[in-house]
């Protein structure tokens, strides 16, 4: 495995390509302001995400958000 500065390129996979998980789908707890946009974000990458939160006001607002 090459190390840094040993003139090797290291290889960077993300978790979901190295053959030993598929994430497909994504839960988020929590539709406040930081779980809505954690939500968006890994919808925006062609995840399958499932909000949840105590209120459902939140969710219906975080979906609002999203489709903006």
């Amino acid at each position: 495995m090459a190390r840094p500065g040993d003139g090797q390129a290291i290889q960077k996979m993300k978790p979901w390509e190295n053959g030993n998980m598929a994430i497909r789908r994504v839960g988020v707890v929590g539709a406040g302001t930081m779980g809505s946009g954690i939500a968006i974000n890994i919808a925006q990458h062609g995840f399958d995400v499932r909000l949840v939160d105590v209120g459902a006001a939140q969710v219906k607002a975080a979906i609002a958000k999203a489709r903006d």
